[in-house]
């Protein structure tokens, strides 16, 4: 199962910059790594199996498995 996620305009930080793809990315490894104790943040992102870049802005994640929590946790 794959989605393509495209970041929005208007998605900053509080400093005002830019998210990009590379912030994704590490959000992502940092629940995934297991010397970072995050209680449930691994379960929200254990079922994601690849996530890559497609040209400059879109990216897709490729989920193991359909799940409810796929949209509500990185489709937000």
């Amino acid at each position: 199962i794959k989605a393509i996620y495209e970041l929005r305009e208007n998605a900053r930080f509080h400093q005002n910059q830019k998210v990009s793809f590379e912030d994704i990315l590490f959000s992502l490894n940092v629940n995934l790594c297991p010397l970072v104790s995050n209680g449930n943040g691994r379960d929200y992102c254990n079922f994601i199996e690849d996530i890559q870049k497609i040209n400059s802005e879109p990216f897709y994640i490729k989920y193991s498995r359909k799940s409810v929590l796929n949209e509500l946790s990185w489709g937000n």
